[in-house]
């Protein structure tokens, strides 16, 4: 359960209900969205079903006495509490008294929206542009015979309430316990200045604009403010202080956001912390135990002073410094990719090594025993697709080629974490996939050219010959490419697939590359040369057949341009055959080897 230090700071809204709010002249209309009101309802429905934490926080609501001592007035907050005031009519509950300053009109039907709005519209509540057209319909009907109330903030109103109403009436909404959860587990941090304070506090209402709820990180950023408030006196020193503090969190957060940033030291893809990434450095400093799920837990553990917040600006600095470094952003961005260290572990290493280079040689020596250590592990050369190390090698060797490249290139995280990929046989793997006549013709192509360097492999079986024959036998019963294929024609593209995967394993990892999905699935049983245009054609552009940005990982690229094969005079472009797959597997021990040796210098 989190600690409410500040018992007077976070307020329930049950205990917004007696008071009586002003918004001012100065202030905008009500402006929100039919997606902000429902990513509120959802946001509040998530709560009370999945979340372990004690409350639920909006962002703050910051007021100051006017002119009537009873009254206060509005400073930041009112387009949430306008909301919260039209769920509350919808549920049929007490509300706060709300009132605007010179707009009469928009007052008087905001406070009596329930009763002039009895007529029901039913709304989809699968899409929401489906929603806003429905309810435009709905208030163009309605402002025909009620034209004394059309303006823009009714026009909202009008919006928010029938689409809260629909909402929370719909068969899948738990009304009784949603009540409950708005009333006295969702919460608002509550904040009072002063008349005369205003201009001090600019830098406070400035720093919190995003009208979206608040989680670990808006709490600690407000409890800052609070904190430089009380120990600062000195208006003057107060509004440096916060100042300062507002540039070096904002600075922090810009750079958070920034993807290539992120997923060098973040594997979480989801949106949730697409507003306030600097949370994950938080959790890092109060040491959060990774099996602890409260999302509060180190806005109860910060200590809220210059102290505190100078470490989390030293953390920052630290993992900048790991980013800027291209050996370090390669060796700490693909250990924390696959969990072979923490941050946290990371941290308290980087910080009792003797040098930069003894903690280069820790990262090696962990990514080394990753694998040398693990019984499943025989080697680079026996990794087969399906092994557990299989897409993490693959991805350890693309790494290693930009590692040796220009010093300009840097492998790109970001890429590798927010698209969906595949890992594909370089040479068509199933046959037992075909469906029609059409399929088998482009595998035989593969098979004819293969037949060229059957007999070059080392140490080959001398019972093992090339089915040339059966080939043939194939071939001849292949006769138009829309038919299906019969029990005899399955039966002898099984017997030519047992005989070349006796020639070469094609679940080795010689003949893996790693592709994005859709391109995999498009192109996986397609003969070699039709993948390598198709391959280099995606990118080339950057674009996959899909019309989506995709990145096609350098190695997968030198695999379909032959570049493992440069010294080769007459390179055969047409197949991926015995000398493609030697040169490439060492092209990948090698690679990965040079990576991981011991560095001095």
């Amino acid at each position: 359960m989190l600690k409410e230090s500040n018992p007077e700071s976070l307020l329930a809204i049950s205990n917004l209900l007696d008071k009586d709010f002003v918004v001012a002249k100065y202030q905008r209309g009500y402006k929100w969205s039919i997606e902000q009101v429902r990513q509120l309802l959802e946001d509040i429905e998530d709560f009370y079903t999945t979340s372990n934490t004690s409350f639920y926080c909006l962002q703050p609501i910051i007021v100051t006495e006017s002119n009537n001592s009873k009254v206060w007035e509005v400073i930041d907050g009112q387009q949430r509490l306008t909301t919260i005031y039209i769920i509350l009519k919808c549920l049929n509950l007490s509300t706060y008294k709300l009132s605007y300053n010179t707009r009469e009109r928009s007052e008087l039907f905001l406070n009596s929206i329930d009763k002039i709005l009895i007529d029901e519209v039913d709304v989809n509540l699968q899409d929401d542009q489906i929603v806003d057209k429905d309810l435009n319909i709905a208030w163009n009907i309605y402002i025909e015979n009620q034209p004394e109330n059309n303006n823009i903030d009714n026009y909202h109103f009008f919006k928010a309430y029938y689409y809260a109403k629909n909402w929370l009436n719909d068969e899948k909404t738990d009304s009784e316990l949603f009540k409950t959860t708005l009333l006295n587990s969702v919460k608002v941090i509550w904040h009072i200045i002063e008349k005369n304070d205003l201009n001090a506090e600019k830098v406070f209402i400035n720093f919190n604009k995003g009208k979206i709820p608040l989680d670990q990180a808006d709490l600690i950023k407000a409890e800052f403010i609070l904190a430089f408030k009380k120990v600062f006196f000195n208006k003057e020193i107060q509004k440096l202080k916060i100042q300062e503090f507002a540039n070096e969190w904002i600075q922090i957060e810009n750079t958070l956001q920034n993807d290539e940033f992120w997923f060098f030291i973040s594997n979480d893809i989801s949106n949730k912390k697409s507003y306030n990434r600097i949370d994950l450095l938080f959790d890092l400093i109060n040491e959060k135990p990774k099996n602890n799920n409260d999302k509060l837990y180190s806005y109860s553990k910060t200590k809220y002073n210059e102290s505190s917040w100078k470490e989390i600006i030293e953390l920052f600095e630290i993992i900048k410094e790991w980013f800027d470094n291209r050996k370090t952003f390669h060796l700490v961005g693909f250990s924390l990719t696959y969990n072979i260290v923490d941050l946290q572990k990371l941290r308290k290493e980087y910080n009792a090594s003797i040098d930069k280079y003894a903690f280069l040689n820790y990262l090696k020596t962990k990514i080394k025993n990753h694998y040398y250590k693990d019984k499943d592990f025989n080697g680079f050369d026996n990794i087969f697709y399906g092994h557990k190390f299989c897409f993490q090698v693959l991805n350890l060797f693309n790494i290693a080629i930009e590692e040796k490249s220009d010093s300009s290139y840097r492998f790109p995280f970001h890429k590798l974490k927010q698209q969906k990929w595949n890992i594909e046989h370089i040479h068509a793997q199933n046959p037992r996939e075909f469906k029609s006549v059409k399929n088998v013709n482009g595998w035989l192509q593969d098979m004819e050219h293969l037949e060229k360097s059957f007999y070059d492999i080392e140490n080959l079986d001398s019972s093992i010959n090339f089915p040339s024959q059966k080939i043939n036998d194939l071939k001849k019963t292949l006769l138009k490419e829309d038919e299906g294929l019969t029990t005899l024609q399955k039966k002898l593209i099984e017997e030519i697939n047992e005989v070349l995967r006796a020639y070469f394993d094609t679940d080795n990892i010689s003949n893996l590359c790693l592709l994005d999905g859709p391109t995999n699935i498009a192109i996986g049983n397609k003969p070699f040369n039709e993948k390598r245009k198709e391959v280099l054609e995606i990118a080339k552009n950057g674009i996959n057949k899909k019309g989506e940005k995709v990145y096609v990982p350098t190695g997968t690229q030198r695999v379909f341009s032959k570049f493992y094969n440069y010294q080769d005079l007459d390179i055969e472009m047409t197949y991926w055959g015995n000398k493609d797959r030697k040169n490439y597997i060492e092209a990948i021990e090698e690679s990965i080897k040079t990576m991981l040796e011991s560095t001095n210098e």
